[in-house]
């Protein structure tokens, strides 16, 4: 090749192959010592490890094949955004029929990790050649057939070196994510049972709690005027029409707003402040913290606004604290927990649709300590939550990064030297 870059078919530069599936209810066929692979698992990008394994017999009896390290898998089918996903193997692995493998002829005129990049970044035209949502995915002539640009394998392998060092950077920075994550689940599970300092426990209908500490239901809560307002936006006929929606005005807001314990307001809808006014319930304010109840059930949010107010859908409830007694902060954090969300799971599981009314609400028990205890507490969890917000934002950087340049380079909007 020299440095001009030259159009293929992937046939010419790869041998393209399929997999097989062993009959899985031969027992004899699985849990052997031979690597196979599902459709699935093309989400992982790199293949480093796979779930199940087959035994000689099981790849001897199937279409089944050994494929090796640096070999790019490509999903033919699968729901969702699995079709069209690629990959690329760090080990041998056998694979299932519905994907295809891409084995380079010559690694010394076609670099594996540039075609695993390089087709990742046509993840949506692979998808359109499929015939997007209407069929049943792409096939091996489909894939045979693809074209694409290749320039010399001195500037394949700087692409290569270029985009798996941003991919390098995604990686650990979600290892951080995913670190910080573990890190406030044992904390939180430790601090709403344990506390700071306590010397002296009591059995209570929620486990083992510090002495001193309350354990209320929220209708309780209500009558003590730590909460002073718990409303849905259950609106009844008030409801607005999607003609009443406006381009600005006052936010409406539903679960797709919550974002990472936050309200987005990127994408939110909007009521002019006259229709908005009309709402008697369910009209939220800078500081309630926000429950998602109906059908995708457990998001909470703090709502952190500069808008006098918010409308909430349906699928909203808000929690309005008295500072004075009860930190919203503390309430958000308590309310992710498994002691929280165990409650509203037994009673999902008494009804036939996903949800929580506030009716079942206010009958649920809540751990409540000293408010200078709640402050602590809080302040542990949000300083994670903190560096957690830092991290997926790095992440979301690199991500972007990472799609804008895989544009310019492979459509050869900028020289690689």
């Amino acid at each position: 090749m020299t440095n001009k870059w030259q159009s293929f078919q992937i046939k010419n530069v790869c041998n393209v192959l399929t997999g097989g599936t062993p009959r899985t209810e031969i027992n004899e066929y699985w849990d052997g010592d031979i690597n196979w692979m599902s459709s699935g698992e093309v989400n992982k990008r790199r293949i480093d490890f796979v779930a199940k394994k087959i035994t000689q017999k099981g790849l001897d009896s199937s279409n089944a094949r050994l494929l090796p390290t640096n070999t790019v898998v490509m999903a033919l089918a699968g729901q969702g955004k699995t079709r069209g996903k690629v990959a690329i193997l760090n080990i041998e692995t056998t694979c299932n029929q519905s994907l295809a493998a891409m084995v380079v002829k010559d690694p010394l005129e076609l670099c594996p990790e540039y075609l695993f990049q390089y087709l990742e970044s046509k993840y949506d035209e692979l998808r359109g050649i499929s015939g997007g949502e209407g069929r049943s995915g792409l096939n091996l002539t489909l894939i045979n057939n693809y074209e694409i640009k290749i320039p010399d394998i001195k500037i394949q392998q700087k692409i290569s070196d270029i985009l798996s060092s941003i991919d390098e950077a995604i990686q650990k920075t979600d290892q951080i994510i995913r670190k910080s994550e573990e890190l406030k689940n044992g904390l939180m599970n430790e601090l709403l049972t344990r506390g700071i300092g306590h010397k002296k426990f009591k059995k209570t209908k929620l486990g083992e709690t510090p002495e001193g500490w309350k354990i209320l239901s929220l209708q309780e809560m209500l009558d003590r005027g730590m909460i002073t307002g718990h409303l849905d936006g259950n609106h009844g006929e008030l409801y607005p029409k999607s003609s009443e929606f406006t381009d600005a005005g006052v936010p409406y807001i539903s679960v797709n707003n919550i974002l990472d314990k936050r309200v987005d307001f990127t994408h939110s809808k909007y009521l002019s402040e006259l229709r908005a006014k009309q709402f008697k319930k369910g009209v939220a304010i800078n500081g309630d913290i926000l429950f998602a109840h109906n059908a995708t059930v457990g998001p909470v949010a703090l709502l952190k606004t500069g808008y006098p107010f918010v409308v909430l859908s349906t699928s909203l409830t808000y929690y309005r604290c008295d500072p004075s007694m009860l930190n919203p902060e503390y309430l958000l954090n308590y309310m992710q927990s498994e002691m929280f969300k165990n409650q509203y799971q037994r009673v999902m599981s008494q009804t036939t649709r996903n949800q929580v009314p506030i009716t079942a609400q206010r009958k649920l028990f809540h751990v409540v300590p000293s408010l200078e205890e709640q402050k602590t507490i809080a302040s542990i969890l949000s300083k994670i939550d903190e560096h957690t917000r830092i991290n997926t934002s790095e992440k979301e950087k690199f991500s972007k990064l990472k799609s804008g340049l895989m544009q310019d380079i492979f459509n050869q909007k900028v020289q690689i030297n």
